[in-house]
């Protein structure tokens, strides 16, 4: 009778924990998604969020180029004016009443600086008519019509290269730079949807390694009870078998959960964010993972990083803009020495009144039209130009020569981030060769130890079955396959993982 507790406690034991262990979760009625990796990749690609945003910064590098071009551009100006005055007469000739004049001027230029010698010329046209109430003018109305022509040629410094022109080749080294980034981008985002795809592909997995050890676990309860039943075992061990399933379905239920987080995870990287069902759908990974040895030439693959990779050719392209920069600052420690020309002509007419006398009395008067005052202006009657040199040379240490100087460290700096760059290349593609490598070895190390694992399993079942074994051996055995499991599908996915490493390393870190 003193007994009698001990098969009552591991009964009601054996009932709470069979519920549990051989509790079925509900079927998942969310509607299923197949899906490859590649075509997880093309998703990403068209609905990524931060991709798109990445796209903006093309479009405002297209923007920076658009603006260093708008430097060479022609600029129109035009002006209309008119004025008025009353002055009082300041001559003895002009009389004794205030003076009244009014003017309308239009004045029309273009100006422009052409890129290829720094040659700056202003075009402009000047027209003016004038009209006065007393003070017995020479004219009146009077008209005049101006043209010239102005050019600026910069001989030695500003000839090769200068700022506009530094700015505009730089934009468009930006703008590659741009087109880089954005690569790069992409790769690292190919990169991510593979290994979440590879994680999704992972949990799954996981869930069915857990869920075949529940099975051993619960066929060797089975066993347990059955021999209890008839009195060939001690409940102790029924007590234990029940504690080995309510362990295993612990795994399954955490499987499940990195399922849930593995999915969440992807589908932040591929879903367009207006999909209706965005949070709802349950993804089904439909690639194998990759056990196939790959054969790898580091010193090929080093080759191919070192002409291939986006960010050492970004630091290139930055270390071309230096070259640009130094250029333009060493132009500007020379002379300035600007040939400066010019030419104008002019035309006037209107009304000319004669006077004689004192004080004046009109004698007579002659009409010049504003079409003879156009023709001695485009006729060049009255020609004037200039030529000239304009020199400039500062004395002493210039900032130019401190920009100089320090655009030249700039230089230096550009010139070994290149060389940090190709070293981190070479230990990054030895790195991730290495884990290829070791990764697959580790593959066919687990596989055999699992092989192994299963045979012992087997064997020690059969030692169990004719009473040469304990149930705690048997439980070790167990134990050992699902570790085997486990570390077999760790190693699988490490390999995947390299590999999709080390094809993002060839393009970019």
């Amino acid at each position: 009778m003193r007994h009698r507790p001990i098969p009552l406690l591991a009964g009601l034991l054996v009932l709470a924990v069979s519920r549990i262990a051989f509790a079925q979760p509900p079927p998942d009625t969310r509607p299923t998604l197949d899906l490859t990796m590649d075509a997880a990749v093309t998703m990403a690609l068209e609905a990524n969020l931060g991709l798109q945003a990445s796209r903006l910064n093309l479009d405002s590098a297209d923007h920076a180029v658009a603006s260093a071009r708008a430097a060479f551009l022609p600029q129109v100006s035009t002006t209309l004016s008119r004025t008025s005055q009353v002055s009082v007469p300041t001559d003895f000739t002009q009389g004794a009443a205030d003076i009244t004049s009014r003017g309308l001027t239009v004045n029309s230029s273009v100006n422009q600086v052409l890129p290829l010698l720094g040659t700056t010329y202003n075009v402009a046209w000047n027209n003016a008519r004038t009209s006065q109430t007393g003070g017995n003018p020479l004219f009146n109305p009077f008209l005049r019509s101006a043209f010239s022509v102005n050019v600026t040629q910069p001989l030695w410094r500003g000839l090769v290269t200068d700022q506009a022109r530094t700015a505009l080749t730089t934009s468009h080294r930006r703008r590659h730079v741009a087109d880089l980034q954005y690569e790069q981008q992409v790769v690292r985002l190919e990169a991510a949807v593979r290994i979440a795809y590879l994680n999704l592909i992972s949990a799954r997995e996981g869930l069915r390694v857990a869920q075949q050890n529940l099975e051993i676990r619960q066929a060797s309860l089975a066993d347990a009870r059955k021999r209890v039943e008839v009195g060939a075992a001690a409940p102790i061990e029924l007590i234990s078998a029940e504690a080995e399933v309510a362990s295993n379905q612990e795994q399954v239920l955490l499987a499940e959960a990195a399922i849930a987080t593995t999915e969440d995870a992807l589908r932040t990287l591929i879903f367009e964010p207006a999909r209706p069902d965005y949070w709802q759908v349950r993804i089904n990974a439909t690639d194998a993972v990759q056990s196939q040895p790959r054969e790898i030439d580091v010193d090929a693959e080093i080759r191919t990083a070192l002409e291939n990779r986006l960010d050492l050719i970004a630091a290139r392209q930055e270390l071309e803009i230096s070259d640009l920069t130094l250029r333009v600052a060493r132009d500007a420690t020379r002379p300035l020495v600007n040939l400066q020309a010019s030419y104008a002509t002019s035309g006037t007419g209107g009304m000319r009144f004669d006077y004689a006398g004192f004080p004046p009395v009109e004698v007579g008067r002659d009409e010049r039209s504003f079409r003879s005052v156009l023709g001695d202006t485009f006729g060049a009657v009255y020609p004037q130009w200039s030529v000239g040199l304009n020199v400039s040379y500062p004395i002493g240490r210039s900032a130019a020569d401190a920009n100089l100087a320090q655009q030249e460290v700039t230089r230096r700096q550009s010139q070994l981030n290149i060389r940090e760059i190709e070293i981190a290349i070479v230990q990054q593609i030895r790195d991730v060769v290495r884990q290829v490598q070791n990764s697959y070895q580790r593959v066919v190390v687990t596989r055999a130890a699992l092989s192994a694992s299963e045979q012992q399993l087997e064997a020690e079942q059969r030692r169990f079955a004719a009473g040469l074994s304990t149930t705690l051996e048997l439980q070790v055995r167990q134990g050992q396959l699902s570790s085997a499991r486990t570390a077999e599908l760790n190693a699988v996915i490490a390999y995947n993982r390299a590999l999709i490493d080390l094809e993002r390393l060839q393009k970019t870190q």
